[in-house]
């Protein structure tokens, strides 16, 4: 559910910006470049004030990769009552055998390591409320999340999404993004 006072300027599916449908930028890229140069993206803080001035700041990396720093900083620190498999909430000791998870945490460590860099007092607070605690709501979800068939301490081999593929051309000049192609639903939506 998108919360409607959160002012994502990438909600429209536009891309990032300084970046082009050629060559678009990544999320992480994006969130990594507004975070070293002290900016505080998308929390209302007005242009010209002192979190808007980028900040010529490098240090070094805390952790070497995102394995390191989900078992030294973030699950040491992350408290969460576990249910177990297909229910509430839960958690695989093994998680990084899981393709999605990975991924997901690689992410969280390079936004965590660029809000650790900045200058700007807000990031670690924007990259816990708008990225660690919205990726952990997906993650830890025991009922449909990746790590549905795991138990803290019961690893099970995760699946994939079924796929055929599309055919030729079916992605072509835009299709995919004309909303006018999709069905509109019972309440007159589209998409």
């Amino acid at each position: 559910m998108r919360d409607d006072n959160y002012n994502d300027d990438r909600a429209s599916h536009e891309p990032y910006p300084g970046s082009t449908e050629s060559e678009p930028e990544s999320l992480v890229a994006y969130l990594a470049k507004g975070f070293s140069n002290g900016r505080a993206r998308n929390l209302g803080v007005p242009e010209g004030t002192e979190t808007d001035k980028p900040a010529p700041r490098s240090i070094p990396p805390r952790f070497r990769h995102a394995g390191e720093w989900v078992e030294q900083w973030l699950a040491p620190i992350v408290v969460r009552r576990l249910t177990g498999p297909g229910q509430g909430r839960t958690w695989c000791a093994q998680w990084w055998k899981h393709d999605e998870v990975a991924v997901r945490m690689d992410a969280l460590w390079s936004g965590w390591e660029a809000a650790r860099a900045s200058k700007d007092r807000l990031a670690m607070s924007a990259l816990w409320v708008h990225h660690i605690d919205a990726h952990l709501r997906v993650i830890l979800d025991g009922e449909s999340g990746p790590l549905h068939m795991c138990g803290p301490d019961e690893h099970n081999e995760p699946g994939s999404l079924p796929v055929e593929p599309a055919p030729q051309g079916w992605f072509e000049h835009g299709r995919h993004r004309d909303t006018r192609l999709i069905p509109a639903g019972p309440n007159g939506s589209r998409g």
